[in-house]
């Protein structure tokens, strides 16, 4: 008996290190290995719908621009959408994503993809990085 549990957990062990990529912290897609990551010169990011968004570090209120030269701050608590079509949105210090707008779970790497599938993270202080290949 104590075999065929030790087999069965063996079996779910291994099953889950074979088993099909999930959402883990937010992020689907692994960051390519030759990428470097610099400080955004811009802080900016696209969203869906060709919209602009950066963000005030100091009070974490995203700013929004469908042109990149007016600037609006948001209401509330905003969200933008990630290139797999995830909603992101920043609360309590922490970057969070949904899938459905209704269950939330915290990247806690504050890392995410834009809608042209630039890798951007937030450090610590909320300042912008992306991916340079």
């Amino acid at each position: 008996m104590r075999v065929i549990i030790v087999c069965g957990l063996f079996a779910l062990l291994q099953w889950s290190f074979t088993s099909p990529l999930k959402l883990k912290d937010g992020n689907v897609e692994p960051i390519p290995a030759e990428s470097a990551w610099v400080k955004s010169e811009v802080a900016t990011w696209m969203g869906s719908y060709n919209t602009w968004y950066k963000i005030d570090k100091k009070t974490l209120i995203l700013k929004v621009s469908y042109n990149k030269k007016k600037w609006k701050n948001t209401q509330g608590n905003a969200v933008w959408q990630d290139n797999h079509g995830k909603w992101l949105f920043i609360s309590g210090n922490k970057l969070m994503c949904s899938d459905n707008g209704k269950h939330w779970t915290e990247i806690t790497n504050k890392t995410w993809q834009d809608m042209n599938g630039t890798w951007y993270r937030f450090d610590s202080e909320w300042n912008l990085w992306e991916v340079k290949l």
